[in-house]
């Protein structure tokens, strides 16, 4: 999975703009991959294990994502406490 936690060694030494380029270049993949599994669910010729399959990508990929969200609010709690 490519979504993971943001590194801290993003955070240390990093501007504002650096790591939010960080942040939205880790939300290009997972948005795709959900997009493209979306689609393929839409179509009506999938196998039950097709359709599981993409199912289960979906969730990963959502799951990655919120593991992101959770790094970024605490990326973003230490950085209020630091100013």
């Amino acid at each position: 999975m490519a979504v993971e936690r943001i590194p801290r060694a993003l955070w240390n030494g990093c501007s504002e703009r650096e790591v939010l380029f960080g942040v939205f270049h880790e939300l290009e993949r997972p948005i795709h991959v959900i997009k493209g599994y979306g689609k393929l669910l839409s179509e009506a010729h999938l196998s039950e294990d097709e359709r599981q399959k993409a199912a289960r990508q979906i969730v990963d990929y959502i799951e990655s994502l919120e593991r992101l969200r959770d790094s970024l609010d605490e990326y973003l709690r230490e950085f209020r406490n630091s100013t």
